[in-house]
């Protein structure tokens, strides 16, 4: 099967697919500042996890559902996000469902880009997944969608029960996770696949950023500067608490101004308030061990398949 990019018009030529809260949002602020790199305005447009599916992702807050308003499923409107890129610029997108959602995406990659689909790069960002998913319950809480304690909230059943409920993935935090199929079903069906642990990422942020321009062939950037978005945990004082109130949990006036404002807009927002008025709590260590034990297996897998020592997180 043959799939002209001219024809499609123009696609991705890299996606970064994750893993949720592991620094893919820094790393989209870095890339998006290449002048070689062109990234779309809108990150996360789900559309190799979403395509086609009608009204299947949607979450449920205060008993209502509403569904999610960043997610592209039409192909038409998936390359409009590419339409202003300059003539030879690397074109990429990151959505953090990718990895998670790995089959299916995989499946629509191959269908909208044909024999051509192996010329799509792959960047995978990985955390320690016990503090992933720690950091990933705090922003849904913080976001006013996560009601459970931390500990409900990662119990099989009431994780399966609420896919069942269509609420969105993002609510398994435990899956999220799991990243041993993940990263291998990438790694069979594509020849350029670049795993960046996080903590690399963090801690030697310009020779890992330049590492992936590289991969992308891009030019490297001297002076890069890492900025993490901190979007949760518990408000600091009364005055933040009303801020996340008023403003980043759902209510009548949000739901007002998400019409005036577009989606990267308020993300925008929400991350910089989220840096002034959350403090994440620290992990219990009794919560560590019970995390510690699900993903111990599929840590030593994972360390396995990409031949780096993950040891440090299970420590």
């Amino acid at each position: 099967m043959q799939s002209d990019k001219k024809e499609l018009g123009q696609l991705p030529d890299f996606l970064v697919v994750g893993a949720a809260r592991s620094g893919t949002t820094a790393l989209y602020s870095l890339l998006k500042n290449n002048p070689q790199i062109f990234m779309p305005r809108e990150k996360e447009p789900m559309f190799f996890c979403c395509w086609n599916q009608s009204d299947y992702f949607q979450f449920t807050s205060e008993n209502s559902q509403v569904k999610t308003d960043f997610i592209i499923k039409n192909l038409e409107e998936y390359k409009q996000l590419f339409k202003k890129a300059r003539k030879n610029q690397i074109l990429g997108e990151g959505s953090t469902w990718y990895l998670y959602a790995h089959q299916t995406v995989i499946q629509n990659i191959k269908r909208c880009y044909g024999d051509d689909f192996d010329s799509l790069k792959i960047i995978i960002l990985l955390r320690n997944p016990i503090q992933r998913a720690w950091s990933h319950y705090w922003t849904k809480h913080a976001q006013g969608y996560e009601f459970l304690p931390f500990l409900d909230s990662i119990e099989q059943k009431n994780i399966l029960d609420r896919l069942k409920q269509r609420y969105t993935p993002s609510y398994d935090y435990i899956g999220f996770g799991k990243y041993y199929r993940q990263v291998k079903s990438f790694l069979h069906h594509f020849s350029n696949v670049k795993v960046i642990l996080f903590e690399e990422f963090i801690n030697s942020s310009e020779e890992k950023t330049n590492e992936i321009f590289r991969f992308l062939g891009a030019r490297e950037i001297k002076n890069v500067h890492t900025k993490l978005f901190n979007t949760g945990g518990l408000p600091k004082n009364k005055a933040a608490s009303l801020i996340n109130k008023m403003i980043l949990k759902p209510n009548k006036w949000r739901s007002y101004f998400k019409h005036l404002l577009p989606f990267a807009v308020r993300r925008d927002i929400r991350y910089y308030l989220g840096e002034k008025i959350f403090s994440k709590p620290e992990l219990p260590i009794e919560y560590k061990k019970i995390l510690t034990a699900e993903y111990e297996e599929d840590i030593q897998k994972l360390a396995g398949l990409i031949k780096k020592d993950l040891s440090h997180w299970m420590n």
